[in-house]
């Protein structure tokens, strides 16, 4: 397999669990997402996405799932996702990829019409204005 240039690991849809999220070694940086397991049509499994985030430093993305399992309740969110930047990429571009993420998810839709709520910082500013730039043009 090609290597990626951002990209050195991931792992998906992995069921939330204590034993799971232990397994993600400290310092993992990248971004996440904590999924909602929803049931499809013809009995099959779909995945609603409820939050997206980035962890760096020390505890890195296993800190911050972990924060996640002890204050959210078991009903929002069931499993997880993450993808690993390599060692050499800046905290900076991991801010930005998450800036990416939650700017395409802004006017996602749940259930019933409603927007969902990502997090607190649902649409990156920079990106926004570079839209609105864009436009302008």
């Amino acid at each position: 397999m090609k290597r990626l240039n951002l990209i050195e690991s991931c792992k998906e849809f992995t069921p939330r669990s204590s034993d799971n999220i232990n397994k993600i070694p400290w310092y993992t940086r990248g971004v996440y997402e904590l999924l909602k397991e929803e049931d499809g049509p013809k009995r099959t499994k779909l995945y609603r996405v409820v939050y997206i985030g980035m962890g760096t430093g020390h505890a890195g993305i296993r800190g911050r799932i972990h924060n996640h399992a002890i204050k959210w309740n078991r009903q929002k969110w069931s499993h997880f996702s993450y993808f690993e930047v390599w060692h050499n990429i800046p905290d900076i571009v991991i801010g930005e990829i998450e800036s990416l993420f939650l700017y395409f998810f802004r006017k996602h839709k749940k259930r019933g019409g409603q927007t969902l709520k990502l997090n607190s910082r649902l649409e990156s500013r920079k990106l926004k204005r570079l839209s609105e730039a864009q436009v302008a043009q």
